[in-house]
C-alpha cells in the first residue's frame, strides 16, 4: 500500500491591485523521482482559478462631538472623528483635520490632535477655547493603494464663538459735593475677556436717563487701558448744571469682531453699569456785610478825624471746585461802587472773596444805603444770589446836647453829681461841673473833666463826678457843661446842700446831778456853734476806771440828742431783769451760711451789713425793732451767725480784714472783748457779736467753718459802722486792664467751660452780673462764681473769677453789685469786657490701621479767626490717659497696641478757647484668652484642659501666627507630650468666625502633678510683615483654689 502524501503551494497578494489582479490563475504540479522510479505515470497536473478585483469602497467618516462644559471662549472642548473602513482592509486610512476661517483654509496644529488605537479615530482637543478657534472644521480619511486610486471622504462641523459679555465698571471722581459749576469725570472702565484674540471694537455709548447723551458733555473716544485687553471711555463734564445733568448716567457696551473675516465669531451681548448723579446748586457760605449799620461824622474840624472816614466789607465764601467766579459787588442808593477785591483761599476747599469800600473824607453825599450782593452765574442753571444791607449816615457839625437826669449826691466835704448824656452830638466830647456857693469862694470852680466813651453812637451813658474840698453843710449851685469842638452847652442851674460833718470840740461842763446806788446822771453842754459842724446828733459815753480802763459793766441808758444821760449798774440791772443772751438761731440742714439774727434772715456771701445789724444779746422785738428795754425780745440772740450742718462743737473762727483772729468772749459773759467777740460755744455755729463801735476795725471779715464732710469754708461778710454804711458815694472799682481780666480754660472741659477773671476794690462784690454780645444780662450763680480776698494795704482786694459754662466767641462783660442788707444796693460805675474768640472744631475723626502697630488718625481743618489751628490729641486706653500728641497736620501716625481699645479725642487751639472736641474709638482687633476650670477646686488628681484662643479681627486677619505654650519654668513646650502633660498639636486649629480668624491650642492635664503646679502661659507672636508683637495671657494651676488669673 502506498501512502498519500499531501504537499501545497500558497500565492499571497499584499495588497490586492483592482488594476493588474484580476484574472485566471493557474496552479502545475509536477513529480520528479529517480531512475529506479521510472514506472511512474502521471507525473504532472494543473489547476485553474478565476480571480476579480474590484475597487476599494471610500471609507465611511463620522464625526462625533464630544463636549466638556459649553463651546464659549475659555472652555475645554473637543471633536471627535471616527473612520470606518470595509473589512480586511489592511491599509490605515490617513486622517487629517482642516478649518476653515475667514475664507482661509489652514492645516491644524499638530498639538491639537490626538490619535486613538481603539478605533480609526482623531480627536481635536481644546484646553481653552479662544476666539481664533471658531470656525468650520472639516475631517478628511483617505486610503492610498499602489496601482489604486486614492480613496477619500470627509465631513465637517461648525464650531461658532460668541465673544463673552465684557466687565463695565464705572467711577466718578469724587464721592460727593456734586454741585453746580464744577467739574466732574465720569469714567467706563471695560475689560474685555483674554480669550478674545481676533480683532474687535469697543462699541461704547452714555445714556442719560434711558437717552443718549448728545450735546454739554464731552465724551472721549474709546481709549486703550494699562493693561491687555482693557479699555476706558470718559464723560466729562467741563461744569455741572443742576438743570440739566441730574439723572442716571449708563455706560452701555457691545464687542464687535472685526467685520467679515471672522465670520465664525459674534458679537457679545451689551453690557452696562449706572451711577446716579443728583447736581445741587453750591451755597454762598459765610456771606456778611459789615458794620450793618455806621455812623460817621462830615469832616469839619480836627477831632472829627478818626470818625470822618469809614470802611465797608462784604465777604463771602464758596466751594474752591465750582469755577465759575463769585462775584461780589457794592451799590450805593442803587449807583454800582467800585470797591478793591481779595480772593483767597483757592488752594483750600473754601475760596473767600472780599469787597471793601474805603471812604477817606465824608460827605453828606455819602449818607445812604449800601448793597452788597453776592453772586455766581453758572451756565445752564439757576443764579445763586445774596445780598445785604449797610445804612451809612453822616452826621453834621452840631453842640452837645445838654446832660439829663442830674443828681447830686452831697456828703461833708463832698458831692456825687451823675448825669445821663443822651447820645453824642457830633465829635468825641468832655463833661464837667461848674460850681459855686462857699463862703470864701469868689470866682466859679470847675470839677474834674470826664470823656466820652470813643463810641460816638453810645446812648444814654451814665456819668458821676466827684466834687471834693467842699464845706460842710453848705449850699452849692451848679451846672453840668458838655463840650465839643463847636462849643460848650449847660445844664440849667441847680443846687444841693452839703451835709454836716463831726463836731471838732468834745461836750463841755460835763457835772454830776445825782448819785444812786445802781445808777449816775450826768449832764453837759454841747460845743460852740462854730464847732459843732452842724446840729450834733447824738453823743456817745464811756465809763472808764481811775487806772483808765474801760469798765464794761456801766452802761450809759442811750438817748438821742439829749445833753443828759444815766449810767446804770449792769450787775445790779442784771438783778431787776436785762436783755438776755437769747437762743441760738436754727442751722442749716446742708452746707454752711450767713445767718443775721436780728433780720432772722440767711445773708449772701459777700453781703454788706451796718454794726447795728447785729447785736451781742437778744436786743430786738418781735417786730424787729431793737431796744434797750428788757420788754418784749423776741427770743433769739441778735449775732451774726457762721452756721453748719456739721453736728460738732467749738468749730469755725473769725477773722478781721487784715487776717488776724476776732478773740472769743468771756466764759461768763462779763468781760467780753470790745468791740466784737466770738461765740463758738454752741454746736455747728459760731457767732460775731458785738458790744461796741466798730469804725476803727470795719471791713471784710471772713468766716472758716467746716461743712457736713468736714472740708473748711470760707464765707465773708463786709461790716462797717452805721455812718460808713450808709454812704452811696464809695462803689465797688472794677479793675478792668488787660493784665488783670484774665481767661483760662481747660483743654478737656465736659461740658465745655472758661473762666474770665478781674479784681474789685472799694466794696464787697455780693452779685456779679455779666452779659455776652446781644446785653441780656444774667447773674451768676454761686457755683459759677469764684471769689478770692488778698489783703492790699489796709484793704482788700477780690479777685472775682466767673465760669461761662459755654463756648461762644463775642464781647463779654461783667459788672459788680455790693448787696447792702436794708439799703440800696451799691453798683459798680465801670464794668469789665474782653473780646473773647473760639477756635473752630475740626470734623470727620478717621482713622487707618496700617500694621499691626501703626496707625493713622486724619480729619478736616477746623476754621480759626487769625491764627493757624494747633490740635491736640489724648489717647486713653481703659488705664487712663497714654500719650498726649500735637500737630499743626491733620495727619497724625500713632503706635498703638492691637490688643487694646483707644478712645481718641482731638481738640483745636490757635483761639482764645479751645474748641470742641470730637472723638473716634480704635477698636480691639487682638484678644488672647485662656479658658480652663471655673469654680473647680484642683487637686494633685485633677484632669482638665486649658485652652488658648486668640481671636483677630478682619483688619489683621492676613497676620502670620505662631502660638506656644509654656509652664512655670517659662520654657515653651516643644513636643506633643511632655512630663504628663499632652499638647494637642504644636500647631495651632485655625477657624473663621464672622469675618474674624480664631487660632486655638490645648494643653491637657491627665492627672496634675505636684511639679505641675504654677502659672501656665500662652504666648502668640504676630507678625504682619510690618510689625512683630508679643501678646500673652496664663493660669494659674494653684491647688485648692479656683478660677482665672
Amino acid at each position: 500500500m502506498i501512502n498519500t502524501l499531501h504537499y501545497n503551494a500558497t500565492l499571497m497578494f499584499y495588497p490586492l491591485d483592482n488594476a493588474d489582479d484580476s484574472g485566471v490563475y493557474t496552479c502545475n504540479i509536477e513529480v520528479t523521482a529517480p531512475n529506479s522510479y521510472m514506472f511512474f505515470t502521471n507525473t504532472s497536473a494543473s489547476a485553474n482559478i478565476s480571480l476579480t478585483v474590484y475597487a476599494t469602497p471610500s471609507p465611511v467618516v463620522e464625526i462625533n462631538l464630544v463636549t466638556m462644559g459649553i463651546a464659549e471662549p475659555g472652555e475645554e472642548y473637543m471633536l471627535n472623528c471616527t473612520v470606518t473602513v470595509v473589512d480586511r482592509l489592511i491599509v490605515s486610512p490617513v486622517i487629517t483635520w482642516t478649518k476653515r476661517s475667514a475664507n482661509n483654509v489652514i492645516s491644524v496644529p499638530p498639538v491639537l490632535m490626538t490619535l486613538s488605537n481603539v478605533m480609526s479615530s482623531l480627536y481635536l482637543r481644546f484646553s481653552s477655547l479662544n476666539t481664533s478657534d471658531a470656525g468650520l472644521y472639516t475631517c478628511e480619511a483617505s486610503i492610498n493603494v499602489s496601482q489604486i486610486s486614492m480613496v477619500a471622504s470627509n465631513h465637517t462641523s461648525d464650531l461658532p464663538l460668541d465673544i463673552p459679555n465684557p466687565s463695565v465698571d464705572v467711577s466718578l471722581s469724587r464721592e460727593d459735593y456734586f454741585l453746580a459749576g464744577s467739574n466732574l469725570i465720569l469714567t467706563c472702565d471695560i475689560s474685555v475677556d483674554p480669550n478674545v484674540d481676533t480683532p474687535f471694537t469697543v462699541d461704547v455709548t452714555w445714556n442719560i436717563t434711558d437717552q443718549q447723551i448728545m450735546n454739554r458733555v464731552n465724551i472721549s473716544s474709546v481709549m486703550m487701558g494699562s493693561s491687555f485687553n482693557e479699555y476706558r471711555s470718559i464723560l466729562n463734564f467741563t461744569t455741572l448744571s443742576s438743570i440739566e445733568d441730574s439723572g442716571t448716567y449708563t455706560c452701555i457696551v457691545t464687542i464687535v469682531p472685526a467685520p467679515a473675516a471672522y465670520e465664525h465669531v459674534m458679537t457679545s451681548d451689551t453690557n452696562y453699569m449706572s451711577v446716579n448723579l443728583t447736581v445741587t446748586d453750591p451755597i454762598i457760605g459765610s456771606f456778611s456785610a459789615s458794620p450793618d449799620s455806621f455812623l460817621s461824622l462830615e469832616t469839619s474840624c480836627p477831632d472829627s478825624d478818626p470818625y470822618d472816614n469809614f470802611t465797608l466789607t462784604c465777604t463771602a465764601t464758596k466751594p474752591t471746585i465750582v469755577k465759575p467766579n463769585l462775584v461780589i459787588a457794592w451799590t450805593h442808593n442803587g449807583t454800582i461802587e467800585t470797591g478793591t477785591v481779595t480772593t483767597t483761599g483757592e488752594d483750600t476747599m473754601t475760596t473767600t472773596v472780599t469787597n471793601t469800600l474805603s471812604f477817606n473824607a465824608s460827605r453828606p453825599s455819602d449818607s445812604g444805603t449800601y448793597r452788597c450782593t453776592a453772586s455766581i452765574t453758572i451756565p445752564d442753571s439757576t443764579g445763586i444770589t445774596t445780598s445785604e444791607e449797610s445804612t451809612v449816615t453822616i452826621r453834621s457839625p452840631a453842640l452837645p446836647v445838654p446832660a439829663i437826669n442830674v443828681t447830686a449826691t452831697p456828703g461833708t466835704t463832698t458831692a456825687a453829681i451823675s448825669f445821663i448824656i443822651p447820645n453824642i452830638t457830633y465829635t468825641p466830647e468832655t463833661y464837667s461841673v461848674k460850681y459855686t456857693g462857699a463862703i470864701l469862694q469868689t470866682t466859679e470852680a470847675t470839677s474834674i473833666i470826664r470823656m466820652s466813651p470813643d463810641d460816638i453812637t453810645a446812648i444814654n451813658q451814665e456819668f458821676t463826678i466827684m466834687l471834693n474840698g467842699l464845706e460842710e453843710d453848705n449850699t452849692y449851685a451848679y451846672t453840668v457843661d458838655s463840650t465839643n469842638c463847636l462849643g460848650t452847652t449847660s445844664t440849667v442851674e441847680m443846687s444841693f446842700r452839703t451835709l454836716p460833718t463831726l463836731p471838732v470840740a468834745p461836750p463841755m461842763d460835763c457835772t454830776n446831778i445825782t448819785f444812786l446806788p445802781s445808777n449816775v446822771t450826768l449832764i453837759w453842754t454841747g460845743p460852740t456853734l462854730i464847732d459843732q459842724n452842724g446840729v450834733p446828733v447824738g453823743y456817745n459815753l464811756t465809763c472808764i476806771n481811775t487806772n483808765g480802763v474801760s469798765v464794761n459793766g456801766l452802761s450809759p441808758t442811750q438817748t438821742s440828742t439829749n445833753t443828759m444821760f444815766t449810767i446804770t449798774d449792769v450787775k445790779e440791772k442784771q438783778k431787776i431783769g436785762r436783755p438776755e443772751f437769747g437762743s441760738l438761731p436754727p442751722r442749716p440742714t446742708k452746707g454752711v451760711r450767713l445767718f443775721l439774727g436780728e433780720e432772722n434772715v440767711t445773708i449772701a456771701n459777700f453781703s454788706m451789713i451796718a454794726a447795728g445789724l447785729f447785736h451781742d444779746k437778744d436786743v430786738d422785738r418781735p417786730d424787729g425793732i431793737a431796744t434797750n428795754s428788757p420788754i418784749g425780745p423776741d427770743g433769739q440772740n441778735d449775732g451774726l451767725w457762721c452756721q453748719s450742718s456739721l453736728n460738732q462743737n467749738m468749730i469755725g473762727t473769725w477773722y478781721y480784714s487784715d487776717g488776724t483772729t476776732v478773740p472769743s468772749g468771756s466764759t461768763d459773759g462779763n468781760d467780753d472783748p470790745s468791740p466784737l467777740f466770738a461765740n463758738n460755744t454752741a454746736t455747728g455755729q459760731i457767732g460775731l457779736l458785738r458790744n461796741g463801735g466798730i469804725a476803727s476795725v470795719q471791713g471784710l471779715y471772713s468766716c472758716v467753718i467746716p461743712n457736713e464732710e468736714g472740708i473748711d469754708q470760707t464765707l465773708y461778710v463786709a461790716a462797717y459802722g452805721n455812718n460808713d454804711f450808709i454812704r452811696n458815694d464809695e462803689y465797688p472799682m472794677i479793675d478792668g486792664s488787660s493784665p488783670s481780666f484774665q481767661l483760662l480754660s481747660s483743654v478737656d472741659a465736659d461740658p465745655p467751660v472758661f473762666s474770665l477773671s478781674f479784681n474789685v476794690t472799694n466794696r464787697s462784690p455780693t452779685i456779679v452780673t455779666c452779659s455776652v454780645d446781644n446785653g441780656n444780662q444774667f447773674n451768676v450763680s454761686d457755683s459759677d462764681l469764684i471769689r478770692t480776698v488778698t489783703p492790699v494795704n489796709n484793704d482788700v482786694q477780690v479777685q472775682v473769677s466767673v465760669i461761662f459754662r459755654m463756648r461762644v466767641s463775642g464781647l463779654y462783660k461783667c459788672f459788680v453789685t455790693a448787696d447792702r442788707i436794708k439799703a440800696t444796693p451799691l453798683v459798680s460805675t465801670n464794668m469789665t469786657t474782653r473780646n473773647v474768640t473760639v477756635t473752630g472744631s475740626p470734623s470727620n475723626l478717621t482713622y487707618s490701621k496700617n500694621s499691626l502697630l501703626s496707625v493713622t488718625l486724619g480729619w478736616s481743618p477746623s476754621a480759626v479767626i487769625s491764627a493757624t489751628p494747633q490740635y491736640l490729641v489724648f489717647v486713653n486706653n481703659s488705664n487712663g490717659i497714654i500719650m498726649n500728641e500735637d500737630t499743626t497736620n491733620t495727619e497724625l501716625s500713632l503706635s498703638l497696641r492691637p490688643d487694646d481699645e483707644y478712645n481718641i479725642r482731638l481738640v483745636a487751639t490757635g483761639e482764645d478757647l479751645y474748641s470742641e472736641t470730637i472723638n473716634v474709638t480704635v477698636p480691639q482687633v487682638v484678644s488672647i484668652d485662656v479658658q480652663g476650670p471655673v469654680m473647680m477646686l484642683l487637686d494633685h488628681s485633677s484632669s482638665f484642659s486649658l485652652t488658648c484662643t486668640l481671636t483677630l479681627a478682619p483688619q489683621v486677619n492676613d497676620t502670620i501666627v505662631k502660638i506656644s505654650w509654656a509652664g512655670p519654668d517659662l520654657i515653651a513646650f516643644n513636643s506633643t507630650t511632655d512630663g504628663g502633660i499632652v499638647l494637642d498639636t504644636l500647631e495651632p486649629t485655625m477657624i473663621s468666625a464672622n469675618d474674624s480668624v480664631v487660632y486655638t491650642l490645648t494643653l491637657n492635664f491627665f492627672s496634675l502633678q505636684a511639679s505641675q503646679v504654677g502659672e501656665y502661659f500662652c504666648r502668640a507672636l504676630l507678625n504682619d510683615g510690618a510689625d512683630i508683637i508679643d501678646i500673652t495671657s496664663n493660669y494659674n494651676t494653684n491647688t485648692n483654689s479656683c478660677g482665672h488669673i
